[in-house]
């Protein structure tokens, strides 16, 4: 007999497959999207396998919907109308008087206890380092933590009219990808020019050495005190093609203006002093 508080593994693959295909998102772009091998994704949706913990909340996440809705079990006690009539309850707007029946609590893990076993797996797996590197796992745990929480500048739709996008670029101005092509597509940004204030974009060469990086910024803070009603507002720059880390750009904002806003993986390490 199948355990109450766990769905049936051929059910759990029918949910995954339901829900990638509302998604229009293919077999193998799920396994990327959720950082797990193709041949698991498959087991996974034919029934052959369980998931565990941590790939249930990858899986989750690649689909944008709860723990619940893929993993939880479909026949807990109140979860959905019995097929038999239930007599009438004392209690109810038709008998009065009484107290309603207790509810059933639920066999699978809440949001609290998810939380608490993602935790303790993280720990485990720490606690297992030489304690000379233990900080260092839990530094960039804290950074990839702040980077999927940051929002990306594909999601900025809409500026203020108050508001600058500012983004990487290089010496020639070709923005054909990343917050670059946002900048052009979307805020004004000139094909060909690869430096400075441009509609409601501001260009920082990220690609021509770190020195003139540096400089970059320096020029653009300078622009950014002497334009103290604009809200300038900073991408990642240099941390995608350009290769750099953030823990190395982030201090070129260490003082910056007021009305510059940082993404949240530079404004970590300003504010911990990684």
């Amino acid at each position: 007999m199948a355990d109450r508080g766990k769905p049936d593994s051929r059910e759990v693959g029918e949910r995954i497959k339901r829900r990638r295909a509302e998604l229009g998102m293919k077999r193998r772009e799920l396994a990327e999207a959720a950082g797990i091998s193709y041949p698991y994704i498959s087991q996974l949706e034919t029934g052959s396998r369980d998931a565990s913990l941590p790939t249930q909340i990858a899986i989750a996440r690649a689909l944008d919907v709860s723990l619940d809705a893929l993993f939880a079990p479909e026949d807990l006690p109140g979860s959905s109308p019995s097929s038999t009539t239930a007599p009438p309850v004392s209690g109810s707007p038709n008998h009065p008087g009484a107290a309603p029946p207790a509810t059933t609590p639920s066999p699978f893990p809440s949001t609290t206890s998810i939380l608490d076993m993602v935790v303790e797996a993280a720990t485990q797996q720490i606690e297992r380092l030489p304690t000379s590197m233990r900080v260092d796992a839990l530094n960039k745990i804290q950074l990839r933590v702040m980077r999927s929480l940051a929002p990306s500048s594909r999601i900025i739709e809409h500026l203020g009219p108050d508001e600058v996008f500012v983004f990487g670029s290089n010496a020639r101005g070709i923005h054909d990808g990343g917050a670059a092509r946002q900048a052009f597509e979307k805020f004004g940004a000139e094909w060909g020019n690869g430096h400075g204030r441009q509609g409601a974009s501001y260009a920082i060469d990220t690609m021509s050495g770190f020195p003139t990086l540096t400089a970059e910024v320096k020029t653009f803070l300078n622009y950014a005190r002497r334009n103290p009603r604009l809200r300038f507002l900073l991408t990642p720059i240099g941390t995608g093609i350009a290769g750099y880390r953030a823990d190395q750009i982030a201090p070129l904002f260490a003082n910056r203006p007021d009305n510059v806003f940082l993404p949240p993986e530079f404004t970590a390490l300003l504010d911990n002093k990684i």
